[in-house]
């Protein structure tokens, strides 16, 4: 049987030869492309977020962010929970009067809406509340003598 032109048998090149991958490369380099999209995630996920990998929320900084005065702000536990207090109608409480300032630390910690909607609609006669989120609990109660108590808290 003679070859003709049509039919001739493919040859390839040394340099084709040398340059042609094996086809067992696809799936490493596949779990490569993904790992490191993954790590690029996180990694902008933590610069975002500077608490999501150094133990939650920064309670110290956000009432420092905040510049709130040192009344009605405490930081407990070595940073583990933050107390906020503002003043009641009662002349012996203590607390803040600013509520722009709770509202600011709240807002800084990112405390979600439902739990603030929580919070405003809470009533002198509710007793103490609470709820959770991302792994900061929160509680608080209301009396018009002693204002709004909140006490957040990182979750163990």
């Amino acid at each position: 049987m003679s070859e003709t032109a049509d039919h001739a048998p493919a040859e390839t090149s040394e340099l084709e030869q040398a340059t042609r991958l094996p086809r067992g490369w696809m799936l490493p380099a596949a779990i490569g492309g993904v790992a490191g999209c993954l790590i690029g995630a996180l990694a902008v996920a933590g610069m975002s977020n500077p608490g999501l990998f150094a133990g939650g929320p920064d309670f110290a900084g956000a009432v420092e962010e905040c510049e709130v005065s040192a009344e009605g702000f405490l930081v407990l536990d070595d940073g583990e929970a933050l107390q906020l207090d503002s003043k009641g109608s009662d002349v012996w409480d203590s607390g803040t009067e600013d509520f722009a300032q709770i509202a600011c630390v709240l807002t800084g910690l990112e405390v979600p809406g439902a739990v603030i909607s929580k919070i405003d609609s809470t009533r002198a006669l509710d007793g103490r509340q609470d709820d959770s989120w991302d792994g900061v609990a929160i509680s608080w109660s209301y009396h018009p003598d002693s204002g709004v108590d909140i006490l957040l808290e990182k979750e163990r």
